[in-house]
């Protein structure tokens, strides 16, 4: 065999997941990007744990003996009982710690390995799905100059590095989106079973994603059902299969955590921006730092990929999702409103998967024909922008590891 026979075949093997023999090249690029999600992860969930307060680490892992025991399996979120379990009961706060870190690094690997698998796929490169999957743990809002130390707060952040909650949920909510593309793009019982069952494992973990993904998917999937003329039966029975389950589960957890017994003292109020203004002095400022690389990638993208289902469908739970963000609000005992930023973690969440989503369909684009010279300087415009969002995220995480402040 020639060298260039070999050269073409190693190409073959790194880009395009087809090819015959990609299962070394492969699982050395899972391996690399495990590795890589494990060595950001680490140092920066021990420095977050170094203090009761430092984060909503420790306090989330403190909560779980309280909820569990007070009937919260169900409550809010699977961490309280995976803390409650693998700390024997919760009965040794020493463990809270180690448990804590494992469960989170697990989270992150987990999600940048899923990241990978699902983008290298579709984009036919791995060499693609790798650098996808380290975007995948660095990404955050794109850093204003002016305000180097404060990346996070104010911002719509892609990443969350300081609640436990989120960070665990996010690999199930990439899963239930997928699922969502899924359903919409072909209605039928497997698709509606697939989507029922992955969106209610998706609330378990967390429901915030949800609440903005399930009107999305169920506005868009009747307009998918109804100009497909389907026989009503078929038409009920998928929104019943997909929806009722879940539909049950959050009136569930509503009544546990926000019932005059719940885990929580508060109640939901629409409060415009008043959460929001407590963190961003410049609310449109923070919307271009959070979505500029979206929004580039979007107009890189050739017209028919910018209308696709997957597309439209994550942009608009982004917009559902930055409502809730911006116009909901908790009132706790006293009347105040509290400025938690719960309504936030929907967003985030959706604002990560917009990215992948969009990152995916530009390679995707690139790997199958080169951009004409009318979208080459949108494109450039568009890496440039998402190279800004990966090195913000490094620079949040030296300020993290510097500072121990997970707020910056």
């Amino acid at each position: 065999m020639s060298s260039a026979t070999r050269s073409t075949q190693l190409r073959e093997v790194v880009t395009d997941g087809t090819a015959r023999g990609i299962g070394l090249a492969t699982w050395l690029l899972y391996a690399g990007l495990a590795f890589v999600a494990a060595f950001v992860s680490i140092p920066v969930f021990v420095r977050l744990t170094e203090q009761m307060y430092a984060s909503d680490i420790m306090v989330h892992a403190g909560l779980a003996k309280d909820i569990v025991e007070q009937g919260g399996w169900i409550s809010y979120s699977l961490w309280y009982p995976l803390v409650y379990v693998l700390t024997g009961g919760a009965n040794d706060t020493a463990l809270f710690r180690p448990v804590s870190i494992v469960l989170l690094t697990a989270s992150v690997v987990l999600k940048a390995v899923l990241v990978m698998w699902l983008t290298s796929r579709f984009a036919r490169s791995a060499v693609w799905g790798f650098a996808i999957g380290v975007f995948s743990v660095l990404a955050m809002p794109i850093l204003n100059p002016a305000m180097p130390k404060m990346v996070y707060l104010g911002q719509i952040t892609p990443n969350v590095w300081h609640n436990s909650t989120n960070i665990l949920a996010l690999p199930f909510a990439i899963i239930a989106a997928l699922a969502a593309i899924a359903l919409i793009r072909k209605p039928e019982w497997r698709t509606a079973a697939t989507f029922g069952g992955l969106i209610f494992l998706s609330v378990l973990t967390k429901p915030n994603y949800a609440l903005a993904l399930l009107p999305v998917v169920g506005i868009a999937l009747i307009v998918k059902l109804v100009r497909a003329r389907s026989r009503w039966r078929d038409a009920f029975g998928y929104c019943a299969v997909a929806f009722v389950p879940v539909a049950v589960l959050l009136v569930v957890q509503y009544f546990l955590v926000f019932s005059s017994s719940g885990v929580r003292d508060a109640r939901l109020v629409f409060a415009p921006f008043e959460v929001w203004q407590v963190f961003s002095a410049n609310i449109p400022l923070s919307l271009v730092l959070s979505f500029g690389g979206a929004v580039l990638t979007h107009f890189a993208l050739p017209v028919e990929r910018r209308r696709s289902t997957a597309v439209v469908l994550s942009w608009l739970v982004v917009v559902v999702a930055v409502l809730e963000a911006a116009m909901l609000a908790e009132r706790v005992v006293g009347g105040a409103i509290s400025t938690d930023g719960n309504w936030f973690w929907g967003a985030y969440t959706a604002t990560f998967i917009l990215l992948i989503v969009l990152i995916a369909n530009l390679a995707r684009s690139l790997h199958e024909a080169r951009p004409t010279k009318r979208r080459v300087p949108v494109v450039v415009l568009a890496l440039v922008a998402l190279v800004l969002h990966v090195v913000s995220g490094i620079v949040y995480v030296l300020n993290v590891l510097e500072t121990g402040n997970a707020l910056v």
